[in-house]
């Protein structure tokens, strides 16, 4: 339970309040959200580094995502996958 008036408008928070406030949603959210069991070297964002990771140029890797759009995650022109996908992709 949270030490202040539910009731109160959150404009009104103290800066001490809104920090507890905020400090407790992330830890609710760091308790929901699943780890991805993945580290950051495991990880692909960017078609050089794809690039990189084949051993091939930039528009070889640009065909390589295209021929498996499956296992790439994009948002924009960001995209995530993991090594692992890209060696099972391959077989």
């Amino acid at each position: 339970m949270l030490p202040f008036d539910l009731n109160r408008p959150l404009f009104a928070l103290t800066i001490g309040e809104f920090v507890q406030l905020n400090e407790k949603i992330h830890n609710e959210n760091q308790k929901q959200t699943p780890k991805m069991g993945l580290n950051d070297d495991q990880i692909i964002t960017s078609i050089k580094g794809l690039a990189k990771f084949l051993h091939c140029s930039v528009p070889t890797a640009q065909k390589f995502k295209n021929k498996f759009p499956e296992i790439f995650h994009q948002t924009g022109r960001i995209f995530f996958v993991s090594k692992s996908d890209i060696l099972s992709a391959m077989k």
